[in-house]
């Protein structure tokens, strides 16, 4: 096995470059200090080509890993759309399910948390049931416990009729039978169910199909 010998350790801030050769040629390998410290090297210390290649396959994983931290502290992300985002930046899948991961075990993703927040979230944007279950559908996740919508069904009803009230109130002059038309299509773009509709309908007088 090739042996290559550590010439010179030099630390900075964060980093550290070690330089390193055989009896031919000189090598420099620049390490976060996370990853040397994991690790540390010693000046005329005797190390092979394996242990320089895992020292480069460690950075890259701690490069991802820092770039998912920063992603997190800026906005929130579901398992998901953080797996989405890595892999147009990183092609090594098991690094980044590695992290995903590591920060779902240590509660820095959650992914029940992320649907919550994002129903309140489409809720508060008078969006409908329909529509944020395709949404989420759209964010990777096949099935939600409905429950999460039961809970603002009540908040979902009293926007279906605040934003039929301003519809109708557009289109007065329509006929009833196209402002019917409309004011359907409408409500169930944004995502209301067909009950939430009927009732609106008949609250407004209009007869439902």
């Amino acid at each position: 096995m090739k042996m290559y010998k550590v010439n010179n350790v030099i630390y900075f801030d964060k980093e550290v470059i070690v330089t390193y050769s055989d009896n031919v040629k000189q090598s420099e390998l620049k390490i976060s200090l996370e990853n040397y410290l994991d690790n540390p090297l010693v000046i005329s210390q005797e190390i092979s080509l394996k242990v320089i290649e895992e020292f480069k396959r460690k950075e890259e994983y701690l490069k991802l890993k820092n770039y998912a931290f920063l992603l997190i502290g800026k906005y929130e992300y579901s398992s998901y759309k953080l797996l989405k985002v890595l892999s147009k930046k990183y092609n090594n899948e098991k690094d980044i399910k590695k992290v995903i991961k590591e920060f779902t075990k240590k509660g820095y993703l959650n992914d029940d948390e992320y649907i919550s927040n994002y129903i309140e979230k489409k809720i508060s944007k008078k969006y409908g049931t329909s529509r944020i279950k395709m949404e989420l559908l759209n964010e990777g996740f096949e099935k939600v416990d409905e429950s999460l919508f039961e809970k603002y069904i009540d908040i979902e009803i009293a926007n279906a009729e605040s934003l039929a009230k301003k519809y109708m109130a557009k289109y007065q002059n329509v006929s009833s039978e196209k402002l019917k038309q409309k004011l359907y299509r409408y409500l169930y773009g944004l995502g209301y169910q067909e009950h939430i509709i009927e009732q609106i309908f008949k609250k407004n007088n209009l007869t439902y199909y």
